[in-house]
């Protein structure tokens, strides 16, 4: 199963970034650089995943995602997609 979760990274005043999954309740992460930040917000969407099937709760459906390309100086938009 292939399941895509839009994520958003927000550079900080000290260039370290804060990652946001809008559609999952703000489930939010951080990482001292961007590349640190990718890997933070896969581990934490596999936990937050693994947690739902683990208490058997049914992954919550996206609302109709565009595919677009947002950057900007301090903000950066991307998908993160996990295996099952």
């Amino acid at each position: 199963m292939l399941i895509f979760y839009p994520a958003i990274f927000y550079r900080e005043v000290d260039d370290s970034y804060s990652v946001v999954f809008p559609d999952l309740n703000h489930l939010a992460t951080e990482g001292e650089n961007f590349e640190d930040a990718l890997k933070m917000a896969v581990d934490c969407l596999a936990g937050y995943i693994y947690s739902e099937k683990k208490d058997a709760i049914k992954f919550r459906r996206l609302r109709r995602l565009k595919i677009s390309t947002y950057t900007a100086k301090t903000t950066s938009a991307i998908i993160i997609n996990l295996r099952l």
